[in-house]
């Protein structure tokens, strides 16, 4: 088997799967999800599911992952905001740990 390029030295620029790019068995996950959601079977025995099954008993999870596989993860965003709105003031707490704190713990 002939290599492209020899053992120990870099690869070459541009070589292999670009990133961000999912491989094939990724790809196919998420067309047969997404071909299961779309079907209106689907749709009605969740319909279904939801309206007559208790909140304790329920699992959304597996729904929330297969939605994740058909149509990616939402975007999470984390906004940080200080008083009044304002920017957040940054804090820095030191802990020193104390002989005398620990030998009062049974």
């Amino acid at each position: 088997m002939r290599r492209l390029f020899q053992k120990g030295q870099p690869r070459p620029a541009k070589a292999g799967r670009r990133v961000g790019t999912p491989n094939k068995s990724t790809q196919e996950v998420g067309q047969f999800c997404r071909e299961v959601l779309e079907t209106p079977e689907f749709r009605q025995k969740w319909r279904e599911y939801f309206t007559k099954t208790p909140l304790h008993r329920m699992e959304p999870k597996l729904l929330a992952l297969t939605f994740a596989y058909a149509y990616g993860k939402p975007c999470e965003r984390v906004e940080l905001t200080g008083a009044e709105s304002g920017p957040p003031e940054p804090q820095v707490i030191f802990y020193i740990p104390s002989k005398e704190r620990h030998a009062n713990l049974p």
